[in-house]
């Protein structure tokens, strides 16, 4: 309040008194000129900041959510996924703020006081209208951009990495939710040379059985591991027949070759003059844990599939090969070969445990929990865990971490007894991200029409 509104305050006070107007305007004037002065220059509101974040975040989690149902859905009914993706959000925020007097004044004697501000009447009485406004104002201004690219179908298409797979099961996913997400069927080749194929469909009338051999190879310890070894490259360099052209060589070699991790070093001790360079080589495989069931395991599958002993010799290192991607005859014992799917598969998939939730005989698919997630198996008080729980045209009301619309009915998944719905949820937004690789996102634009 500057000192322009103390002076035309006062005046207009004396004014008042000098001919004897009520009281109760007076103090409805002074009032409003105060509101007035306050609002106009002692008082500024800024907006939160903290609070537009948290609301942003709020929309995206749920449009995020939203999405991955969606394509669920669409799935379930063979038609084309579509992944969206909001590469860059602007939020503005603004408060505007008003104040305004009006009114009549009324003077016992006709021209008298401030000129323009008091005109002759004939009652001698006067009023005022203060009035105020506050208008808060925010809003979100987003670029939306699809994902349909060769860059992201090439990913989303392809076989889940095996690391993949290693980085979830190695970080409290528990095995048999990251394993019915990912493997598409198992086929057995039995030491009678007869074999079988297990396929990991819900709506087949064999699923049963790729459930209970899937469970009994996870009593196994059905697992992943990383093996890091190294290849040789090249033959075998006498550094004494070399002479003073090793240096030449080694510098050869690692112009011609991937010098990441490469290392030249001694063949052996019996052999002091013989080097030979090798590349370290990260490579993922499934496997049974050797240190749960082991017996078992060798019994049935053999030695080769389980997971490397890393205090073991070197041929022991090599005779555990693990489980591939093909058969590989082992006499007298089982062998295995389990196919992974894609994103897109798992996508397909989940659209099967749709179908087979929502038909005239609803069939979930229900999980058994190992001990990793025995806390969740006394939570439910249940010896199985449904996988996802997607309701159709759910009560009015009903809280849900996702709900979609699609042609004409309403797909939600409910906040409660969802079973692994949120981790699922979870999975599948962090294997999304996993495609999203340097160009399968559009850049935004640079104007934007708001």
């Amino acid at each position: 309040m500057d000192l322009r509104q103390h002076d035309y305050l006062r005046l207009l006070l004396i004014h008042l008194r000098m001919h004897k107007i009520p009281r109760l305007p007076i103090r409805s004037i002074s009032i409003g000129l105060v509101l007035a002065a306050i609002l106009s220059g002692c008082a500024s509101v800024s907006p939160d900041f903290s609070d537009m974040s948290q609301s942003y975040q709020k929309s995206i989690e749920k449009y995020q959510n939203n999405n991955f149902l969606l394509n669920i859905v669409r799935s379930s009914k063979e038609m084309p996924l579509s992944f969206l993706d909001i590469p860059s959000v602007i939020g503005t925020g603004n408060i505007t703020e008003s104040a305004g007097l009006s009114g009549l004044f009324y003077s016992a004697s006709p021209g008298s006081g401030l000129a323009g501000i008091f005109t002759a009447g004939s009652n001698g009485l006067s009023y005022t209208n203060p009035s105020l406004s506050l208008t808060l104002g925010r809003s979100f201004n987003f670029t939306q951009s699809s994902l349909a690219n060769a860059q992201f179908e090439k990913e989303f298409l392809a076989a889940i990495p095996i690391e993949t797979i290693n980085f979830f099961a190695r970080h409290h996913i528990p095995p048999e939710l990251i394993f019915s997400l990912t493997i598409d069927s198992i086929e057995v080749l039995n030491p009678d040379g007869t074999t079988k194929i297990y396929f990991n469909n819900p709506t087949s009338e064999n699923f049963a059985d790729y459930q209970a051999f899937m469970r009994r190879l996870i009593q196994y310890g059905l697992t992943t591991e990383v093996l890091v070894t190294e290849n040789p490259i090249g033959p075998a360099l006498d550094v004494k027949k070399l002479g003073p052209s090793i240096a030449q060589t080694i510098l050869q070699y690692v112009g011609s070759k991937n010098s990441n991790k490469l290392d030249f070093k001694q063949v052996s001790e019996k052999k002091p003059d013989e080097y030979q360079f090798t590349q370290e080589i990260t490579m993922a495989r499934l496997c049974f844990a050797p240190y749960k069931n082991i017996q078992a395991v060798r019994s049935e599958f053999g030695e080769s599939m389980l997971c490397q002993n890393p205090l073991g010799t070197n041929q022991q290192k090599i005779n555990r090969l693990g489980i591939t991607g093909t058969l590989s005859p082992n006499k007298d014992k089982s062998s295995l070969a389990i196919k992974i799917r894609s994103n897109r598969d798992v996508y397909h998939f989940l659209g099967e445990v749709l179908v087979a939730q929502i038909q005239a005989k609803p069939r979930m698919t229900f999980l058994e929990p190992t001990t990793i997630t025995n806390v969740l198996k006394k939570e439910l008080a249940e010896a199985q865990v449904p996988l996802i729980v997607i309701n159709k045209n759910p009560p009015m009301g009903s809280k849900s971490i996702a709900s979609v619309e699609y042609d004409g009915d309403v797909y939600s998944i409910p906040a409660e007894n969802n079973g692994y719905s949120a981790l699922v949820i979870d999975v599948l937004s962090q294997f999304l991200n996993l495609n999203k690789i340097p160009g399968s996102i559009p850049a935004s634009p640079s104007v934007l029409v708001k």
